[in-house]
């Protein structure tokens, strides 16, 4: 087996969903509905995290203009709070999402909106 191309169509599912595949989200819903296992996706948008602080580097000027970079991209022009994403994914762990599978929920500000580009290339 060749690194990247993995036998198991589970494990196949499961990278497809890592990279952010929409392809594989509605199959992989409509199988597992009738076990009741919902499966959606949360986009978040440009979120003020470690990890984003991290690609300025420790040069507090460069992370303030990363981070209004970033925030440019929403009609609000502000980046999420990492609490603010989790209660979008809260939201899809919960029963308050039980009618929903297969779907994405965009937490981003409306960002995709805005720039809807960004969605074909996420989609491509």
């Amino acid at each position: 087996m060749k690194l990247g191309q993995p036998r198991e169509p589970r494990v196949r599912h499961l990278l497809g969903l890592q990279g952010g595949d929409p392809a594989v989200r509605p199959g992989l819903g409509g199988r597992t509905g009738p076990r009741r296992i919902r499966v959606n996706v949360l986009v978040p948008g440009p979120t003020d995290t470690p990890g984003l602080r991290s690609i300025a580097g420790d040069d507090q000027t460069q992370v303030a203009a990363l981070l209004a970079q970033m925030a440019a991209t929403t009609p609000p022009h502000r980046v999420a709070d990492p609490a603010e994403i989790a209660q979008a994914a809260l939201f899809l762990a919960s029963d308050r999402s039980s009618f929903m599978t297969g779907s994405e929920l965009f937490a981003d500000d409306g960002e995709v909106q805005v720039f809807p580009a960004a969605v074909q290339m996420v989609e491509s």
